[in-house]
């Protein structure tokens, strides 16, 4: 009689249906509809996007009707693999498929053809555009955009932006940009106007008119530059959020608006025209010159035009300067009458605090948040 033999020790037990999902890493991904990842490439550059195509014969044309396109040179070793990469990108796209989106950053010397090698997607209906040309165009005295991009009367939102080393620059026939009738978001930034279309000068006063953006609601202009620019008089009627950021005197006139964020150098004259809508306000204010602390009463006036806030955010200069005026008391009546939220950016201090009673005085209740940066 043989001897019963025991189990084979080298040998793998055998699983069932249900321990071998458990050990396979189930891919979940490749049940997403096309839709669905279309959506989700659209949050990472086109380039991740292309490299993607090798995992699957599935992914491999599915880059090419992406409707958001996010090009940056920073992911690139050289400006010249970069420039290749645009043009393949733009030769193998399906032509068929409208980008809603482009999004485009490229470092060192630019000139006007590869711009021009986007404009083609402008003529397809794109909604959302993001440009951050470099600081140098063959060194030309003008930036000069494509005349076909302000033919694109699709455009929801727009950015331009530029470094702030690139002061000797300027943008060309910018005030096109003023004239796109669906736009809603636009935000400029570092940029030269030097275009009489668009700043209507009187002296060092330079008037910014919107009239040919009637649906425009969200606005951000951030270190703009105009010559002898002293006085910057904005005209927003529509406008329901402005970012702001300037170092002259400002005239704003914006009677929808509800959200204000301002950055600016301390002292600086500041009027508003009816700002009865406005509910939330962020004053980054910056001190740059010891000797302007005392005599800013320009300062208080500001803040009371700010008077149907109710959350206020304020840097640590603004109350720092507040507290120095010669004719400033804490018993003054608060030019914050409605606040319910009252945060302070920077370090608190006693210089200060004569500061803080005088604008939490008109309202009881409201909250005090102390940040230290």
């Amino acid at each position: 009689m043989e001897p019963a033999l025991g189990p084979n020790p080298n040998k793998k037990p055998k699983l069932n249906q249900d321990e071998e999902a458990e050990q396979e890493p189930e891919d979940r991904l490749s049940s997403l509809p096309d839709s669905v990842i279309h959506h989700i490439l659209s949050f990472i550059d086109i380039k991740y996007a292309v490299q993607m195509s090798r995992v699957s014969p599935r992914y491999r044309h599915l880059w090419k009707s992406l409707a958001a396109l996010n090009f940056d040179s920073k992911l690139f070793r050289s400006v010249a693999s970069f420039d290749k990469f645009v043009n393949l990108v733009n030769r193998l796209r399906d032509c068929r498929s409208k980008a809603v989106a482009i999004t485009y950053r490229r470092r060192g010397t630019t000139d006007i053809q590869r711009l021009k090698s986007l404009v083609y997607v402008m003529q397809q209906g794109i909604r959302h555009l993001s440009m951050s040309p470099s600081e140098s165009f063959r060194r030309r005295p003008l930036m000069c955009l494509p005349n076909d991009l302000f033919e694109n009367n699709h455009l929801l939102s727009c950015g331009l932006m530029r470094k702030k080393t690139d002061s000797g620059k300027v943008f060309n026939d910018i005030s096109l940009l003023f004239n796109w009738s669906m736009l809603t978001t636009l935000r400029l930034e570092n940029v030269s106007f030097q275009t009489p279309g668009l700043l209507h000068c009187c002296s060092s006063e330079f008037k910014v008119g919107f009239s040919g953006c009637p649906n425009l609601k969200s606005l951000s202009l951030k270190h703009l530059v105009g010559g002898g620019l002293m006085r910057f008089h904005l005209d927003i009627p529509q406008v329901l959020d402005l970012t702001l950021a300037c170092q002259c005197d400002v005239v704003v006139t914006a009677p929808k608006l509800v959200y204000f964020s301002f950055q600016a150098n301390l002292p600086l004259r500041f009027c508003a025209d009816n700002l009865a809508s406005l509910e939330k306000v962020d004053f980054f204010g910056q001190l740059r010159d010891e000797k302007l602390k005392v005599g800013s009463s320009d300062l208080i006036n500001m803040l009371r035009q700010f008077s149907n806030a109710e959350s206020v955010t304020l840097a640590h200069d603004v109350l720092m300067v507040l507290s120095m005026v010669r004719s400033f008391s804490e018993h003054l009546p608060s030019p914050f009458p409605k606040l319910k939220s009252l945060k302070l950016k920077g370090l608190p201090s006693y210089m200060i605090d004569k500061a803080i009673t005088y604008l939490l005085s008109g309202s009881s209740g409201a909250a005090l948040v102390l940040e230290s940066s």
